[in-house]
Formats: C-alpha cells, structure tokens, sequence
C-alpha cells in the first residue's frame, strides 16, 4: 500500500511532523538522510517515502486512520 500525498504534504507543511520523520529516520547517532535529501524524497512522491513504514507508524501514532494514510487501490 501506498502513503497518500496529501500525507506527505501535512509532514512537509508541519515542521514538527517533518523534524519527527527525520529524527525516525536516521537511527539517531548515524545520519543516512540530510533533511535536503528527505524534502526531495517527500516533494517528488520518491517510492522510498510513499512505502516507508516508518512514515506510516509515525502518522498512525499521530492519530490518522489507515484510509487518511493509504491510496484507495480498488
């Protein structure tokens, strides 16, 4: 399944919700995405931020449902 892009708009619009996702994605001592290199990710749909679990963990720890999260693949 795939994480909508409205989503990845809300942790782009969100300096919280962005400063949480880089902090999540860099296992904390060791730096393996600049915050550069995660805007890209999230502005372009990259398939990286689009299927990351990490991302979609976070938003459900934030209160969004699965069907505000995920693309509806009827």
């Amino acid at each position: 399944m795939k994480v909508k892009d409205e989503i990845l708009d809300v942790i782009l619009s969100k300096a919280e919700y962005f400063a949480d996702v880089f902090l999540l994605v860099n296992s904390g001592e060791k730096v393996e995405v600049t915050p550069t290199a995660l805007e890209t990710q999230l502005k372009k749909r990259y398939k990286i931020a689009k299927s990351s679990i990490t991302i979609v963990e976070y938003l459900r720890k934030k209160g969004f449902t699965d069907s505000e999260i995920f693309e509806n693949n009827d």
